[in-house]
């Protein structure tokens, strides 16, 4: 016959899950910050670590809390996973930084590069499957959702004329660089 686990066994398995996304937590905020640290450093201004640092912030508060939908702790952890590998990013791709942007050395050009592609794939690409179908099965589950049918299919709709493109400019931003300044 099958025993139930004992409470210890329950504990250990629970920390056996937990413990390698903990580290990767650990370490994806390690380099995010160390990208922030050498930012500020270098720039001495508060505006653009502010904007650096808060939605990262607001998304390590959803992926620790404990109200938060699975769902919702995924996509941020992948939002989070996206902007620690900013650092890494930049020494792996160095033709980031080949046409650095004014008043920045060629690393920290490439991790802003590394940002901002971030942050408009996270937005343009991710985010609204996950905004607009939640409510989609809500409604289908019979429980109160955040928009209305009309929004999400409209919603969807524009992801899907607007994705495809985000994603081909991202890859050839992955394969290129940015793209050259205007002077």
């Amino acid at each position: 016959m099958n025993q139930p686990a004992s409470d210890g066994t329950a504990i250990a398995v629970r920390w056996a899950i937990r413990i390698p996304t903990l580290l990767l937590d650990f370490f994806f905020l390690l380099f995010f910050l160390m990208a922030v640290g050498h930012a500020f450093l270098h720039t001495r201004e508060f505006g653009p670590i502010f904007v650096c640092l808060f939605p990262p912030a607001v998304c390590y508060l959803y992926v620790h809390s404990p109200i938060t939908r699975t769902s919702t702790k995924l996509v941020t952890a992948l939002f989070l996973a996206m902007i620690s590998l900013g650092d890494v990013m930049a020494y792996a791709l160095p033709q980031f930084g080949k046409d650095p942007l004014p008043g920045t050395s060629p690393h920290e050009s490439a991790v802003l590069s590394w940002y901002i592609g971030s942050y408009l794939l996270f937005v343009v690409v991710i985010l609204p499957p996950v905004l607009f179908v939640r409510p989609l099965i809500a409604r289908y589950q019979k429980r109160i959702a955040e928009f209305s049918i009309i929004t999400c299919f409209l919603g969807l709709l524009l992801w899907i004329i607007m994705a495809p493109f985000v994603i081909s400019i991202m890859i050839r931003f992955l394969i290129e660089g940015p793209l050259p300044n205007a002077n």
